[in-house]
Parts: C-alpha cells; sequence; structure tokens
C-alpha cells in the first residue's frame, strides 16, 4: 500500500486571476481598436478580412456559443476572451499582418499560462513546484516545509521562502495537516 502523502497535490488560490483577465480584456479591446484603425486606413482587400474576421464574427459566435451550451453541457466550451483572441489572430494572419498575429498569439499563450490552475505536487522525488517553468525542488534542498491556516510555507536552504495561500478544502481535518506536516519533515531530515 501507497503511503497517503506518496504523491500528494496541494493546490494555490491564484489570488491575482482577476487582475489577468482585466489585462486580458485590455489586450483584446486595444487589438480591436488596432484592426478597426488599420482595416479603415488601409481599405480595399485587406479591410474585410480585419473588420469581419476580427471584430463582426467572434460577436456573432459569442452568443450562438452561449446559446448553444445552455441547451448541451457538453462539447467544446471557450471563453469569451478565447474566442476574441482566435478571431483576432485569424484576422491578422488572413489580412497579411503575421507579425501582428504573431504578437497576439505570444499574447494569448501568456494569458492562458497566467489563469492556469497552481498545483504543488509532492512526491518522495521532491516538490514539484507550479512557477514558470515548472520548477522541481528536490527535498534536499529544503530546509522546512508547513501549512497552517491555510497557508503553504516552503523554507529553502539558500534562504528563500516560498509562501501562498492554498484552497480551504484541501485538507480533510487538522490531523490530515499535521499528518503532512510531519511527513515532509521526515522527507526533508530521514533517519
Amino acid at each position: 500500500m501507497q503511503p497517503p502523502f506518496a504523491h500528494f497535490s496541494l493546490t494555490l488560490i491564484n489570488s491575482k486571476k482577476k487582475q489577468y483577465e482585466t489585462l486580458g480584456w485590455w489586450v483584446v479591446v486595444l487589438n480591436a481598436i488596432i484592426q478597426v484603425y488599420v482595416a479603415v486606413s488601409l481599405g480595399g482587400t485587406q479591410q474585410g478580412p480585419l473588420l469581419y474576421g476580427g471584430l463582426i464574427a467572434p460577436l456573432i459566435a459569442l452568443p450562438l456559443n452561449r446559446l448553444w451550451h445552455k441547451k448541451k453541457s457538453t462539447g467544446l466550451r471557450y471563453s469569451d476572451l478565447t474566442a476574441f483572441y482566435i478571431f483576432g489572430i485569424y484576422a491578422w494572419m488572413v489580412g497579411g499582418f503575421f507579425k501582428s498575429a504573431g504578437v497576439l498569439l505570444i499574447l494569448f499563450i501568456l494569458f492562458k499560462i497566467s489563469l492556469r490552475s497552481l498545483r504543488v505536487v509532492f512526491s518522495d522525488q521532491g516538490i514539484d513546484y507550479p512557477s514558470f517553468p515548472r520548477k522541481k525542488i528536490e527535498w534536499n534542498q529544503v530546509a522546512q516545509v508547513i501549512v497552517k491556516d491555510d497557508l503553504l510555507t516552503i523554507d529553502l536552504r539558500s534562504n528563500r521562502l516560498l509562501q501562498h495561500p492554498i484552497e480551504k478544502n484541501s485538507f480533510i481535518d487538522d490531523r490530515e495537516v499535521i499528518d503532512f506536516n510531519a511527513h515532509c519533515q521526515q522527507k526533508i531530515n530521514p533517519l
């Protein structure tokens, strides 16, 4: 039988999620303004793809997506921001603005990374920490790991301190928290 904390994960609270979503909306609005400006300035054959692909298509697709998912709970579900990013990238590419499409694609990838679920995984090899890129911390680099009052503290021997609030229901009861802290101490200081 495998010990209860041999491969244990805790979900951290992403306290900046609202800020990232707001920043994502500002990028979408700025992209829309730039697309309208470029489309009006250029005119001709490039105006249609930029206006229709980048602005009108997502405004039509979003209500249809919401209506579809009210009736049917399965299938591909995407956020409003994802639709605007995808249609914006498509419009820039069809219009022939590949560098603009690339910049928007990079911003979209960074946006998705910032909203991911932050999971710290504790295993026999060490701690898998959800930084970008993910960081593997071996037990011999750790001075102390403790969970107290829904706050995870990882004290490294290099005098770095990592503290993050964790989800409220990460542990069943106080006894499990005590057992987890004892397990981590045993991994840090093996007999």
